[in-house]
């Protein structure tokens, strides 16, 4: 496994739009640049995954054979991460942090690295803050690192609202240097506002 891979966490019911675009710049480059990344996924189990809107992926990796090489983890959104279930991911986050490699969490996700105490010290956002500070039995301190914007980057943490997909992709590609940073931008001015005008 290559130190320019990619881990793709899919809980159950993911938002399948929240990592798309991220997952075509790191392996396509949208004929912008030439991709030098591989990106896998992980599931709890190596059962097929089903997304919200129905789409079926059957996962590279379960949690327990993760490779230990890798770029990025990205944890991807999703109606789940409320749950017990999805809690045995923790052991690969803490790797990952550990490890000093890319950590991103979009939507709900970043809830969950809050209320499990890995953005106390960092800036950050989320969907919104009263949703992590509501959490029972929460470990989030980090009320004065909270950040009402689409994306946030602090050091090796990305995190993202739900809305945000388009942010969160040019940060992360940003952050993993993918492509200069003016490809970069006319991915991302291309992403929000298209070929025509609206």
């Amino acid at each position: 496994m290559k130190d320019s891979t990619v881990l793709f966490f899919l809980p159950p019911n993911y938002a399948a739009w929240e990592p798309a675009l991220l997952a075509a710049g790191l392996r396509w480059g949208f004929f912008l640049w030439e991709s030098a990344h591989e990106v896998k996924t992980v599931g709890l189990t190596k059962e097929p995954i089903q997304s919200l809107g129905g789409f079926t992926t059957l996962p590279d990796y379960d949690i327990n054979d993760a490779p230990k090489n890798f770029a990025a983890l990205i944890l991807v959104g999703g109606t789940e991460w409320r749950g017990e279930e999805v809690k045995r991911i923790l052991p690969l986050v803490r790797k990952t942090v550990e490890k000093q490699r890319l950590l991103g969490a979009i939507c709900d996700a970043s809830r969950f690295l809050a209320v499990h105490g890995f953005l106390h010290d960092v800036d950050h956002t989320s969907n919104e803050l009263a949703l992590i500070q509501e959490t029972p039995a929460s470990l989030y301190t980090g009320e004065a690192h909270y950040k009402n914007r689409q994306s946030v980057c602090a050091g090796n943490i990305i995190t993202a609202n739900g809305s945000a997909y388009v942010e969160f992709a040019r940060d992360v590609l940003t952050a993993l240097r993918v492509a200069p940073p003016e490809k970069i931008a006319e991915f991302y001015r291309l992403s929000k506002a298209g070929f025509c005008p609206v």
